[in-house]
């Protein structure tokens, strides 16, 4: 007895050609929210900024080289204005530091990012 129903393998593919277009569509999306237009196709691989949260590192003045290190990393990354990183950085001392700094900028020896560095 022939029947006009669709048989077990026929719905089986009509649900995997549905599951295929749906995985599709979802990939397409993914790639507009991961990849947009605005970033260029030489940085395709990096991550959009705004998707990680890092933290400007504290400095209590110990390992200088390696929280300077971090420190223009961190400036360099959120491409931070060099009227903003001084700012940034005496809200991030800690300890010792913060006296320290805020006795160099008191006496104006702070006039920008490169002094302190020299500092440091």
């Amino acid at each position: 007895m022939i029947s006009n129903e669709p048989s077990r393998l026929d719905r089986f593919e009509a649900s995997m050609d549905t599951i295929t277009r749906s995985i599709e569509t979802m990939s397409r999306q993914l790639e507009r929210v991961v990849r947009p237009d605005s970033i260029s196709e030489n940085s395709h691989n990096a991550l959009p900024v705004c998707s990680m949260k890092l933290d400007f590192p504290k400095f209590d003045g110990s390992a200088p080289l390696n929280w300077l290190f971090r420190a223009e990393q961190f400036v360099a990354l959120y491409q931070t204005p060099d009227a903003q990183q001084l700012a940034i950085a005496a809200i991030h001392m800690d300890g010792d530091a913060g006296p320290w700094f805020q006795m160099l900028q008191r006496t104006n020896l702070l006039p920008n990012w490169q002094a302190l560095v020299h500092a440091i």
